[in-house]
């Protein structure tokens, strides 16, 4: 009976490889059942409150699955991993990187067992929200059947300019910028009119006019507010009139 209580909510919820103490006890196993089921083989513990199927090996996805779905922690993939997940970025992108950039709210904190029992890669949290509707532009992933919640292409970008940090970070994003031609004008308009990040927001529309994406011109903006006064990303860059941002001045037309 007690091992059918396991094999029962397996059943019901097949694509579950990590399991935490405290999903176990709200279906009902409690921690003197999981500690049987670690002495006989059923479980194995790999962190405090985590345990495993055994014959699984967890991959990143599994975790993020774990926290999303068990836990319920407003979390999301995003930035540069969402990109590479829609194929925005080179194909060996995810595998030769360790970092999974992990989106979230200042005042959520995460299990200590995310970077304690996965030493495949390191998951990147970053604090800051630039967004009103943080559910904005999230969409479900389906990575070798486990659903995980990402940013779209067109949050995903935002979210990596916001991180703007040297002129290496914007050579990278100018190329990235470049392989964004699919992008949803309308999507990206509301996500857009939804960001509370003046920087962001005229950075993203200098680099999209620059560039010229044929979706650019669909986008109304009007409808945008990207404040009024001057904004530095480059010091003694060059100054754009029109969106009153200075940028590297290898933009500089000549």
């Amino acid at each position: 009976m007690k091992n059918n209580k396991l094999s029962q909510l397996l059943k019901e919820y097949p694509e579950t490889k990590l399991l935490t103490q405290k999903w176990l006890s709200f279906n009902g196993i409690s921690r003197q059942l999981v500690s049987i089921y670690c002495k006989n083989g059923r479980l194995n513990k790999i962190s405090r409150g985590l345990y495993v199927i055994p014959g699984h090996t967890p991959e990143w996805y599994d975790y993020i699955f774990t926290l999303q779905s068990q836990l319920n922690i407003p979390i999301h993939v995003g930035g540069l991993t969402a990109l590479a997940l829609h194929e925005h970025i080179h194909d060996n992108y995810l595998s030769t990187t360790k970092d999974i950039e992990l989106y979230r709210k200042s005042h959520i904190s995460l299990p200590t067992w995310i970077n304690d029992s996965y030493n495949d890669k390191s998951f990147i949290e970053n604090k800051s929200n630039i967004f009103k509707n943080s559910n904005i532009g999230l969409i479900t992933y389906r990575a070798n059947n486990t659903k995980i919640t990402i940013s779209s292409p067109e949050r995903a970008i935002l979210e990596v300019i916001s991180n703007i940090k040297d002129k290496t970070h914007f050579s990278m994003i100018h190329i990235l910028m470049d392989n964004l031609d699919t992008l949803d004008p309308t999507k990206i308009e509301n996500i857009l009119i939804d960001c509370t990040s003046e920087l962001t927001k005229r950075y993203f529309l200098f680099l999209s006019e620059r560039i010229n994406h044929a979706w650019f011109k669909d986008i109304n903006l009007r409808t945008i507010n990207a404040g009024t006064g001057s904004i530095c990303i480059a010091t003694n860059g060059y100054f754009d009139k029109k969106y009153k941002i200075t940028v590297p001045t290898f933009y500089k037309k000549k």
